[in-house]
């Protein structure tokens, strides 16, 4: 909770920056939940951690499992297939190792 709170502040500070912070009216509540609370949280956070290992390390086994319940995931870092929409992964055309994310450079 502390980093939401932490990022508000800081938005509050640009905002005031550029206008005045008098025109802030709204009030923010945080309502987070845990898996604890939120068992539901558990699905959403393995779906995309599976995602997420297919672009690190081209690993498919977690995303194989569940592929058939993910409709689509957009690579926004395969620029070279904006074009077409070839950056579009659906049920049909499924992530692959060759979507594997190379090393940053040093």
């Amino acid at each position: 909770m502390g980093n939401l709170i932490l990022a508000l502040e800081k938005a509050q500070e640009r905002f005031g920056k550029r206008w005045s912070t008098a025109e802030i009216r709204s009030t923010v509540v945080f309502n987070v939940q845990t898996p604890r609370t939120e068992p539901l949280l558990c699905i959403a956070d393995y779906l995309c951690w599976a995602v997420q290992r297919v672009f690190e390390r081209g690993e498919m086994r977690h995303y194989a499992f569940v592929q058939d319940k993910i409709s689509l995931v957009v690579d926004l870092y395969d620029s070279e297939n904006y074009e077409g929409g070839k950056n579009y992964y659906t049920r049909e055309r499924l992530l692959s190792g060759k979507n594997k994310l190379s090393p940053p450079l040093p």
